[in-house]
């Protein structure tokens, strides 16, 4: 009779060694992200796109970036996902994620409507911590959400000491233009598991 073998559960990591981890991928991602081309992520049409699933990226400005996003989540010992917002021009106090390297960022709660739709799209105001990045400081954010089980199913995900399961640890950090201005917020994060 063979002895079967009993998997073990990797072993949780410690809070502060995973916000280090996500700390130095922003700020690797902070030298490498360019403001100016975030700037110029849509086409002039896109920008205040309000209805349909064409958003109109300039590929001169999406593609680098997703290119960097992609290459910034590769840096880290952490499987970790990458995404980018930008602040509406129309609509100031109004942040939305322009771009996501390997998955969704936990916080895209909205979408425009479809092409057709009769629905008003109306996205909501900045969370806090967005604000916050967008005013030039980093900041921590912790959601628990059901989507970080489908996170942590891609591999994007580590067992985390005192944090529950099926929650994001995110981190929020300035992305500056050359004029040194805030042009958009990267946003690095990583999911718990569901046990």
């Amino acid at each position: 009779m063979s002895a079967q073998k009993n998997p073990r559960k990797p072993r949780a990591l410690a809070l502060a060694a995973v916000k280090r981890e996500l700390a130095e991928v922003a700020r690797i991602g902070q030298a490498f992200v360019d403001g100016d081309l975030c700037r110029k992520i849509y086409r002039p049409i896109g920008e205040t796109f309000t209805n349909g699933d064409d958003i109109d990226f300039e590929p001169a400005a999406c593609v680098p970036l997703k290119q960097t996003l992609i290459r910034i989540e590769r840096l880290a010992r952490l499987r970790c996902v990458c995404a980018l917002w930008r602040r509406r021009p129309d609509r100031p106090k109004v942040g939305e994620p322009t771009l996501f390297g390997s998955f969704a960022s936990p916080m895209h709660i909205y979408r425009p409507p479809m092409s057709g739709s009769t629905r008003k799209f109306d996205p909501p105001e900045m969370f806090a911590e967005l604000r916050t990045a967008f005013r030039g400081r980093p900041v921590w954010k912790i959601t628990p959400s059901a989507n970080a089980a489908s996170a942590a199913r891609r591999g994007f995900s580590a067992r985390i000491r005192g944090v529950g399961p099926s929650t994001f640890v995110e981190l929020f950090v300035p992305i500056k233009d050359s004029m040194g201005e805030t042009a958009a917020v990267l946003e690095v994060f990583i999911a718990t598991p569901e046990r």
